[in-house]
């Protein structure tokens, strides 16, 4: 299978606070023979230093059609939460290996 040109691209931006706030987002792209992933997230930290994130990723494997979409977040209160979930290439969940 002849390979295709990947393809990618990431921004990002980071804002500080004369109270010591502070924010930064962030998100990439990429695309090539193997497949595809998007990913967004953001960290906070408010002027007491109580921090907060947050990141969702989908990737999809472009031989199988198979993906995932995954999401984690975190903060003081609830600690640090992932989850993730396997789709086939028809959209039926699956499990995640």
């Amino acid at each position: 299978m002849p390979r295709r040109p990947a393809a990618a691209s990431r921004a990002g931006t980071n804002t500080r606070n004369a109270d010591g706030s502070a924010t930064h987002r962030s998100s990439l792209s990429a695309s090539g023979s193997q497949g595809s992933v998007q990913s967004s997230g953001s960290a906070s930290r408010d002027a007491s230093g109580n921090v907060t994130q947050s990141r969702s990723t989908s990737a999809t494997n472009a031989a199988t059609g198979n993906s995932v979409q995954s999401s984690s977040s975190y903060s003081k209160d609830t600690g640090l939460t992932r989850s993730a979930t396997c789709y086939n290439a028809s959209g039926a969940v699956i499990a995640c290996r």
